[in-house]
């Protein structure tokens, strides 16, 4: 059978899956996730990651959320630049106050997709009596 630590993993990609599904959604400056490469996809998958493991969702604290999706990405090479996937370059790699309002916009659509995602599966694995 599978592990406790492969079905966990297997949860928390799903739910990184959804979170960034759902900023598609709901920011209209997002390219809608139909529309993305699969590349994009994985992309923006990964970007989620780093707002769905941050303690910062769960006090409410956008700009701590986005310097650990800053500091997740540097460690990955990452640096500041126009967007490009292959070359490792995104403009987001930057401090909240430096983000242009699209920015600002797409981390903020990710991290309350994040956090609407904690609080439920929250609710899921810990139900209360």
């Amino acid at each position: 059978g599978r592990s406790h630590t492969e079905s966990s993993m297997r949860f928390d990609m799903s739910n990184c899956g959804r979170i960034a599904r759902l900023a598609t959604q709901r920011e209209p400056t997002m390219t809608p996730w139909e529309e993305l490469s699969a590349e994009e996809r994985e992309d923006l998958i990964h970007d989620a990651m780093a707002f769905y493991f941050c303690e910062c969702v769960k006090i409410g604290d956008v700009s701590a959320a986005h310097r650990t999706f800053v500091s997740m990405r540097s460690t990955e090479g990452w640096t500041r630049g126009p967007k490009n996937i292959e070359a490792r370059t995104s403009p987001l790699i930057a401090p909240w106050t430096e983000l242009d309002e699209s920015g600002q916009r797409r981390q903020s659509a990710l991290y309350d997709a994040a956090r609407e995602t904690v609080d439920v599966t929250l609710r899921f694995t810990h139900p209360l009596n």
